[in-house]
């Protein structure tokens, strides 16, 4: 990139990624419940993964500031996480 090219921001990237978590938590909520977990909320989790690392990506762009690359990473954590956790509590559920 130039010097006196502006990095891109990595706004929409994660606000789509936010977005496919609040998906997510509905999903599994309309489904038999948060609490009994849900696979097709995981795997609407699991895809907030890619605006997440492409927002850290546009993070390792910018020089001047490391925030993206702190929301970005974050934001998969959450994703992955939440995924997981949907699961496990469909596993739990089915062997209750």
């Amino acid at each position: 990139m130039a010097e006196n090219e502006k990095a891109p921001s990595a706004g929409t990237p994660l606000l789509a990624g936010v977005i496919l978590l609040v998906v997510a938590l509905i999903v599994a909520a309309l489904g038999k419940g948060i609490t009994h977990g849900s696979i097709a909320g995981a795997v609407v989790a699991v895809l907030g993964v890619i605006p997440g690392a492409f927002a850290a990506w546009i993070g390792i762009q910018n020089k001047e500031s490391q925030a993206n690359l702190l929301f970005g990473i974050l934001l998969v954590l959450a994703s992955v996480g939440l995924a997981g956790l949907l699961i496990l509590l469909r596993f739990v559920s089915w062997f209750r």
